[in-house]
């Protein structure tokens, strides 16, 4: 029998009392709390990420919901709170108000998720606000969705032409719009994954 206590063990045996490692006591255990976790183990207390704790979570980006009618407007927010949406809606009333989120984005504030565009809006017409956010070296990839009562080919055309990533009608019924609700939560603010960090 080997009775050298710094011998490596035998598959199946018991350490001697008092033995340092390699028979994996104490010692062997990982003592750097800054180390990756092993995959199933708990982390040390006090421990920062890559343990996922609470400082690994992000914030969700927001949704910029582009709407000039007040009914529209609140059939959309109402179909949202009713889905529980945990992402703030930011509203832009009309397109002058949604391109002056531009120089916004450009100076640190987090950039949607996703826009969701009306295309018949005063002042500044949806298809210009869509050509514009294209334009720009940062808001080009946020994806935009148009959500519009409008069924003319033309602007579905010129709105996939100008780079729009999803065209909607907008339903009459309220639970249709949560029907659209749901799938636009999930799609655009689950699965798609996003070119950028907010």
């Amino acid at each position: 029998m080997n009775n050298d206590p710094h011998a490596p063990p035998l598959r199946g045996s018991l350490p001697p009392e008092g033995a340092e490692p390699p028979w994996g006591g104490p010692a062997a255990a990982g003592s750097d709390p800054h180390a990756p976790p092993l995959r199933g183990s708990l982390p040390p207390e006090g421990a920062e990420p890559p343990w996922g704790g609470p400082a690994a979570a992000r914030p969700l980006p927001p949704i910029l919901l582009v709407e000039d009618n007040p009914m529209d407007l609140d059939l959309t927010l109402r179909a949202f709170s009713k889905r529980q949406f945990a992402n703030e809606i930011q509203i832009a009333r009309d397109g002058e108000e949604a391109l002056a989120w531009l120089p916004r984005w450009a100076a640190g504030e987090p950039m949607p998720a996703v826009v969701l565009l009306d295309i018949n809006l005063p002042r500044v017409t949806g298809l210009e606000v869509l050509q514009a956010f294209k334009r720009d070296e940062r808001a080009r990839r946020i994806p935009v969705v148009v959500l519009t009562s409008s069924r003319d080919d033309r602007d579905l055309g010129k709105a996939y032409d100008l780079g729009v990533n999803s065209y909607i009608e907008k339903p009459v019924s309220f639970n249709k719009f949560m029907e659209v609700a749901g799938h636009i939560e999930l799609y655009w603010c689950v699965f798609n994954e996003r070119p950028y960090r907010p």
